[in-house]
């Protein structure tokens, strides 16, 4: 049986012959998997024909299916092995091979820390913001507004550039906090009159969208740092009367509402620049049935003054 499927299947044959026999089982299971995925069997795959770009949007679907990161990895390097096997066996160019070879895996995480705010807490905050008329509460709400708007982590909302803000359509460019990919964020109308009204008391001039103030209330040149951001929600949350809320716990209560507003799991995914397709079902989880009632949370809960 096995030289005959040696003849028909050469490189899996080959491949599964160097896996010890405690995870060929493991590895032939992934590859499966890998193959429901390219509609074909297991056997019938072609797979010396796969190149790098073909191998990332089977990544994708996997973790859009909600394969967890740590499975996909398993059938990545089960993908690898294979290449290696061919390439030893003269099947493919070394460049093909190589660009395999350099496939990042998916990065694993722990399961999402914080709460989400209820809706009350939200908009209690965002009062709080509001209420102050000086130079931080301005710089406050536009930053309050960023973060839920485009469910940010505390690292990129610092690192956004006066730049990445568009008056035309009002987006955010957003670039992410640990990967080096950027995605754009569109803001809802008040969204974007928070941090348009920010703009014009922090100035045109270049750097980072949101600055230090001093005691004073004067602008700091630079950029703020994310310790600086948990201070000031915490500050606002002791004003508002709330439980503190953090960073995270803002992205958590958009991501939320994005799924409460009906949105899929692999668009919110997508939008929030979240790897992990379990990680943001975590998110939702608690959330229960969806809102009866489409609406987008771009919208944030503050008026203007």
């Amino acid at each position: 049986m096995y030289e005959q499927a040696k003849m028909q299947w050469p490189l899996l044959s080959e491949y599964m012959g160097g896996v010890s026999p405690a995870t060929r089982g493991v590895m032939r299971s992934r590859l499966r998997a890998v193959a429901v995925v390219l509609g074909a069997d297991y056997e019938d795959v072609v797979w010396h024909e796969l190149t790098a770009e073909r191998v990332d949007r089977i990544r994708e679907a996997l973790l859009d299916g909600g394969t967890a990161p740590g499975t996909v990895n398993v059938g990545l390097a089960a993908i690898r092995g294979l290449a290696r096997t061919a390439y030893d066996l003269r099947m493919i160019e070394y460049d093909q091979y190589h660009a395999i070879q350099e496939l990042r895996n998916c990065r694993t995480e722990p399961a999402p820390t914080g709460r989400p705010a209820t809706h009350g807490e939200l908009s209690a905050l965002f009062a709080t913001c509001n209420s102050d008329r000086g130079v931080a509460g301005v710089r406050d709400t536009a930053l309050l507004a960023a973060v839920y708007a485009g469910a940010l982590e505390c690292r990129e909302a610092v690192n956004l550039d006066l730049d990445d803000y568009s008056l035309e359509p009002p987006s955010l460019r957003v670039k992410a906090g640990r990967e080096h990919r950027r995605r754009a964020v569109l803001l809802g109308d008040q969204a974007a009159d928070a941090i348009a009204g920010w703009i014009a008391v922090r100035g045109g001039r270049p750097g980072k969208l949101f600055s230090p103030i001093s005691k004073g209330g004067s602008l700091v040149e630079g950029g703020m740092s994310p310790k600086a951001v948990f201070g000031i929600l915490e500050k606002r949350s002791r004003q508002a009367g709330i439980q503190p809320l953090t960073p995270r716990d803002i992205r958590h209560t958009a991501i939320r509402d994005l799924w409460e507003s009906g949105m899929n799991l692999p668009t919110l995914r997508r939008i929030v620049g979240q790897a992990s397709l379990l990680t943001v079902e975590r998110y939702c989880r608690h959330a229960g049935r969806r809102s009866a009632h489409i609406s987008w949370h771009g919208q944030t809960p503050y008026h203007r003054w």
